[in-house]
């Protein structure tokens, strides 16, 4: 995906699986790119404070808008659970191999493949990518999600919020209540904890 390729994110050169030095996790990274291929999925596996988060796109949009291009984080977790089952390795699989290969950077190294990115990332990205999309992808993960960035970067009010989001993202590309939501959100408090 040119337009949310790594160099323009991350403003560092990328390479693929040859750069994860243990051989069995580099395996599980391309049987896991082999499988969103499969389902026409793009994934980002992003390590922010932490915590692994998934990203979802669409591997062929036929527009640039976000809301084309975002697609449920459900068929990247299925996917890593084909692998899982495929592989005989436990359920956290994913999560652990991410964890392990970034290890506590705050920035790279970087894996970019096909249909899967792996990267420590900026916060202020994923909370943006994260919140437009919350118009795709059902359920509560969005949503903690987004409640994990919102205080792992300290902030505490939707215009603050929104000040970091449209580092990224125009107020177009977000879903019509962000503010709502986001208030929301911030009124409900919990401790910082990863996520997988």
């Amino acid at each position: 995906m040119s337009s949310w390729s790594l160099e323009r994110i991350l403003g560092s050169e990328v390479s693929g699986f040859a750069s994860v030095p243990d051989r069995d996790t580099a395996e599980r990274f391309r049987h896991l790119d082999a499988e969103l291929a499969e389902v026409r999925v793009e994934a980002e596996l992003c390590l922010v404070g932490g915590a692994v988060i998934v990203l979802a796109f669409n591997a062929a949009p036929e527009t640039r808008r976000i809301g084309a291009l975002l697609k449920s984080t459900d068929l990247v977790r299925g996917a890593a659970q084909r692998v899982a089952e495929a592989r005989g390795l436990g359920a956290d699989w994913l999560s652990s191999a991410v964890r392990s290969f970034l290890g506590s950077a705050a920035a790279g190294p970087f894996v970019e493949a096909a249909h899967l990115r792996i990267f420590a990332a900026r916060p202020e990205y994923v909370l943006a990518i994260r919140c437009a999309s919350m118009v795709v992808d059902e359920g509560s993960g969005p949503e903690e999600d987004v409640r994990y960035l919102l205080r792992f970067l300290d902030i505490s009010t939707p215009p603050a919020a929104m000040a970091r989001i449209e580092l990224y993202l125009t107020r177009r590309q977000l879903p019509d209540d962000i503010e709502e939501r986001l208030t929301a959100i911030l009124s409900y408090a919990s401790p910082v904890t990863g996520r997988a």
